[in-house]
């Protein structure tokens, strides 16, 4: 999340709403991490700040950024293409032609053979 979002040029507002979404996103995937949150924003060349909060699951901005998130998220994930495993014309193959790059590996079919 914050390497694809992220740039020089995002602002620290921006980059505050990032790291939340990306704690956000660990907290759903990891039990291990858990509210609450603590958050502050320094503004460059400064060890000063006014942006200092802790964030439980009572926050009401964490609140609506956690459901909006998951929503917008779940959202964008149905409006992208189903892989195509056979081969039905599709603009996007997940399967190529014999003469691809790399070749996938062997099929298991019993718990003796080995991929090496």
């Amino acid at each position: 999340m914050l390497d694809r979002v992220l740039t020089p040029e995002t602002t620290l507002d921006d980059a505050a709403k990032c790291a939340l979404v990306s704690m956000d996103s660990t907290m759903k995937s990891n039990l291990s991490v858990g509210p609450p949150l603590d958050l502050v924003v320094y503004e460059a060349n400064s060890f000063q700040s006014d942006k200092v909060v802790c964030i439980d699951m009572q926050n009401p901005y964490y609140r609506m950024l956690h459901s909006s998130w998951g929503q917008k998220l779940r959202e964008v994930f149905d409006s992208l293409d189903s892989p195509v495993w056979d081969d039905a014309v599709t603009a996007t193959p997940l399967l190529t032609a014999e003469g691809a790059r790399h070749k996938p590996l062997k099929k298991l079919s019993s718990p003796e053979e080995k991929l090496i």
